[in-house]
């Protein structure tokens, strides 16, 4: 659980900063005051989704596949809630929320495919020094 929290913590200190370049973007485009309490609720909700996505990626037990995969379907709901508390401000096409599925899958596969480079390279040095103690 303190595991969490630290992440929880990061996850909402980026998401916190992220809202606000969010609101002061829709602010300049569109002169649409973001309300401040509909805008910090959606920092809780998308810091818990987005902590437990990155909980369960880091996660070492189990099959890492399966983590990551369900760590990308837990970003789902973030990105919803996201389109909820800017709504048509942020989104005004529906084809822009599957834009954004897409590039948040983009990212998520590239850093599952750097992380699983970087394991097997520390897997392939641990068995080396195993062999080399052996002989």
């Amino acid at each position: 659980m303190k595991k969490y929290a630290d992440i929880y913590l990061k996850s909402f200190f980026f998401m916190s900063l992220l809202f606000l370049i969010l609101s002061i973007i829709v602010y300049r485009r569109t002169d649409l005051k973001m309300p401040f309490a509909l805008v910090s609720y959606g920092i809780f909700i998308v810091s818990i989704f987005l902590s437990f996505s990155i909980w369960l990626f880091k996660l070492e037990e189990g099959n890492g596949l399966i983590h990551a995969i369900i760590g990308y379907l837990v970003l789902i709901p973030a990105i919803l809630v996201i389109r909820n508390v800017y709504g048509t401000a942020l989104f005004r096409f529906s084809s822009f929320i599957y834009i954004v599925f897409i590039f948040v899958g983009i990212i998520y596969g590239i850093v599952f495919y750097i992380v699983s480079k970087k394991y097997k390279k520390e897997v392939d040095q641990l068995n080396d020094m195993i062999n080399h103690k052996e002989s």
